[in-house]
């Protein structure tokens, strides 16, 4: 072949701005494929001891020579007018289209503010940042969160100094408490949800119990209004007989009629305490009357299928 002799170097492409290709010298790519009337005029035996020479200031226009630029286009490189683009038939599926699963993401990433140790100020590295992290976590770190921030048995003076006191299975010593391997991971998350404020008590979710606290504060309130009703009358007596009050004047009756509403409402709530506090008990007699019944009539039933069966029972 005529090319084996010669020392072949690749081609190094330039800018489209300028030329398609840059030759240099000594360099002819493929050169035995070119059309004869295409190859340098030098003969075949000199070709050996060229030791420069330049080629033709127009590149020959081969195939395989030539960059074409825009490539012929085929049937299969042609556009479907009805095809969907790649980026519209593959695209990926929106948040919107699953409102649930964002939702629980925004909960599951909602930041937790890391509580910090009584004596050195510092947060535990196992302390959970978000909502996620915390249902993550193991025993052995709900184990060590527990006694790093004092929260063991018997407690220390450190424990009562947080805002939440949590009940310990630990003791003073990591692994030492009484009965920690009888609590489970889901009771030991528990407190320490409670511990740190994701719930208002150990387990109990926020917002639990405040009715029955409400009601205790109104039959507190109810329990005092005869105490404060009689004050305040006697009070406002003695003052129309020092003559400090004239109980006909219109500062007179305006704090009779003041006292008179005030106390008209709050026996109205005291009113409604009472009846609500009737139901209670009239709903736990009816309950414990069922109950009862439904005793009575068990053991009616055991005792007829008893005398039923008689001394003659098929086996």
């Amino acid at each position: 072949m005529i090319a084996s002799n010669l020392h072949i170097n690749p081609i190094e492409p330039l800018s489209a701005s300028r030329v398609n290709f840059k030759y240099h010298q000594l360099t002819s790519s493929r050169l035995h494929l070119l059309p004869s009337q295409q190859r340098y005029p030098y003969p075949i035996s000199s070709i050996k001891s060229i030791t420069t020479y330049h080629l033709p200031s127009t590149p020959p226009q081969h195939p395989l020579l030539t960059n074409t630029t825009s490539p012929k286009t085929t049937n299969m490189d042609s556009p479907n007018p009805n095809r969907p683009p790649p980026s519209q038939s593959r695209s990926s599926p929106s948040p919107s289209s699953f409102p649930s699963l964002a939702q629980t993401l925004t909960y599951l990433s909602t930041p937790l503010t890391s509580l910090v140790h009584i004596l050195t100020g510092l947060p535990h590295p196992d302390f959970p940042s978000c909502i996620l992290a915390f249902h993550l976590l193991t025993v052995p770190q709900l184990d060590r969160l527990a006694v790093y921030y004092h929260q063991v048995w018997p407690p220390t003076p450190e424990t009562g100094l947080y805002p939440v006191v949590m009940r310990a299975w630990v003791g003073r010593v990591y692994g030492d408490g009484e009965g920690a391997a009888d609590i489970g991971i889901e009771e030991k998350r528990k407190r320490f949800g409670g511990f740190i404020g994701l719930y208002e008590e150990e387990g109990v979710c926020l917002g639990v119990g405040r009715e029955e606290e409400e009601e205790e504060e109104e039959e507190e309130d109810a329990m005092d209004l005869d105490k404060d009703e009689d004050d305040l009358m006697v009070e406002y007596h003695r003052e129309c007989l020092r003559g400090n009050i004239d109980p006909d004047s219109e500062l007179g009756l305006w704090i009779r009629d003041m006292l008179r509403g005030a106390f008209g409402k709050k026996r109205v709530r005291k009113e409604e305490v009472e009846r609500k506090r009737r139901e209670r008990e009239a709903a736990a007699a009816e309950e414990e009357v069922l109950a009862w019944m439904a005793r009575e009539w068990e053991d009616v039933l055991d005792e007829m299928m008893r005398e039923s069966r008689g001394p003659f029972v098929k086996y």
